[in-house]
């Protein structure tokens, strides 16, 4: 009892300390992560020594499932971008390929040069011919390039990139077992056939036959938990599966948008400052020798990013985006630290690397930041910009809203005293079955969690907080009543009518 306490404690000063670290390194207009990984740097044994990382199995289990997830929101939000080049997608797939190819290839020699054997070298040749797409989204949004035709396309050259890096680097930790290679191969092949024809398929079958509540969420959960376990034993690592469902599951979430949401708060909330806090609690000592390797290496791999990149996109900011590390790369790290195919001193030594990258990749980006619609945020409040109560008792018929359902797509579901319950999409009934539709009522199908806001609050409340990403929000009194509702169009449509006022 005295170890789980002790591990409970522990569990919560990292989360805290990272996620408090975190956000002083974003009010700086630097990357967040750096700071979750500082802070395991600080508290682990290579400063004060607070955390022994070795005995402390908890930390390290979150920090392998922090892999498995951000590797599924990577494929559920990130992949599906590649629509957004067009009919230039085979320009970004020939970026993106080189773009990995050539540093990898430099640092390979480089590191051969300087002794390492050749397996090492060319895993960390890999991941440092990654590109990490979530963190350099992050930045283009914050910068206000993403508007730009070339940042939507520096976007899919970064995907390319990211991917092309997960399936060699998975085929060179496994190439020295040919029967593996076959098994995997199969298992790819199974993961594909599940992921097209299965996952979204049972997903719609738990909604429909089980009434339980979050019953979506759980399975989702599992199936990652689960995929990720058995494709670590059968040969395939868990990073390649957990990034093959998010690709499927992206249509499926693109239409829950609120399932997505928490598996986002769990990923980013928890599971992501534990991992890259547990980067930090892997250095053991602070080598003068790892920081100087750490910054050539740094060195050798920026530069050809950052050429071929000015060649790609004619701008030095897109092209320092290609410097983005954090994420996928990370992952990958880790994954070889733990499998003993990369030392703890060339471990130490990347970290650096990264950490030095990323600070080069924010500095074009500091001074980009767009304010332009600071003033309306701050001063607009959501009584301002309502206009609207679409509500259902959630004891009414289904039969009695379906030409409400048909109007507006979506209804906030009260109680008898207009308490919020949750939320019903037209979707919904869509899914059931209309021979049964005429006996069932809103509460069997509704979704819960309808996100609130209250009448005083202001509009930077729904967009700091990504509640526009649901379908249909409920604005509530003191009292907690439903007194009207928005959607992300009554939103715009508030605002422009206060600009034109």
């Amino acid at each position: 009892m005295e170890e789980l306490v002790t591990a409970a404690v522990t569990l919560g000063v990292l989360l805290l300390t990272a996620k408090l670290a975190e956000e002083v390194f974003k009010r700086i207009k630097l990357p967040g992560f750096i700071g979750a990984i500082l802070t395991g740097l600080v508290l682990g044994p290579s400063v004060l020594g607070l955390i022994d990382y070795k005995n402390s199995e908890y930390i390290a289990l979150f920090t392998m499932l922090g892999i498995n997830f951000l590797l599924f929101i990577a494929g559920a939000e990130e992949i599906k971008g590649l629509g957004l080049a067009g009919k230039r997608l085979h320009i970004a797939f020939i970026a993106g390929i080189v773009t990995f190819i050539v540093p990898t290839i430099v640092m390979l020699i480089y590191l051969q040069h300087i002794g390492l054997s050749y397996y090492e070298a060319l895993t960390i040749s890999i991941i440092m011919g990654a590109v990490s797409v979530g963190p350099m989204v992050k930045a283009l949004m914050d910068s206000g390039l993403i508007s730009y035709p070339q940042g939507r396309l520096v976007i899919i050259v970064g995907i390319i990139a990211e991917v092309t890096a997960i399936i060699v680097f998975n085929s060179a930790i496994r190439f020295l077992d040919i029967s593996m290679l076959v098994t995997a191969a199969l298992a790819l092949i199974l993961l594909y056939m599940f992921g097209k024809y299965i996952f979204t398929e049972l997903l719609h079958m738990v909604e429909s036959y089980i009434s339980v509540r979050e019953a979506p969420f759980a399975i989702l959960i599992s199936l990652i938990l689960l995929i990720g376990y058995i494709a670590e034993y059968i040969g395939i690592s868990a990073a390649l599966a957990s990034l093959g469902l998010g690709v499927f599951s992206a249509t499926y979430l693109e239409e829950r948008p609120d399932l997505l949401e928490r598996v986002k708060a769990l990923t980013f909330g928890f599971l992501e400052p534990m991992f890259f806090a547990g980067l930090g609690l892997n250095i053991h000592s602070i080598n003068l020798n790892a920081i100087t390797l750490g910054l050539i290496i740094a060195c050798i791999a920026s530069i050809p990013k950052i050429t071929l990149g000015m060649i790609t996109f004619r701008n030095y900011r897109f092209g320092a985006l290609m410097l983005s590390k954090g994420g996928v790369d990370a992952a990958l790290l880790l994954t070889g630290l733990y499998l003993g195919v990369i030392s703890t001193f060339m471990f130490e030594a990347i970290v650096v690397s990264m950490l030095v990258m990323m600070l080069l990749f924010s500095i074009p980006l500091r001074g980009n930041i767009t304010s332009s619609t600071e003033t309306v945020k701050f001063m607009v409040k959501v009584d301002d910009i309502m206009d609207k109560k679409i509500v259902v008792k959630a004891g009414t018929p289904i039969t009695k809203v379906l030409n409400q359902l048909l109007r507006y797509g979506a209804m906030v579901v009260i109680d008898d005293e207009d308490h919020p319950l949750g939320y019903i999409l037209a979707s919904d009934v869509t899914l059931s079955n209309p021979k049964s539709m005429r006996e069932l009522k809103v509460e069997q199908i509704m979704r819960s969690n309808v996100p609130v806001v209250s009448k005083g609050s202001k509009v930077k409340t729904l967009v700091g907080e990504d509640q526009t990403l649901y379908p249909i929000i409920a604005v509530i009194d003191d009292n907690y009543k439903v007194v009207g509702t928005l959607h992300y169009q009554d939103i715009i449509r508030g605002l422009k009518r206060i600009i034109v006022r």
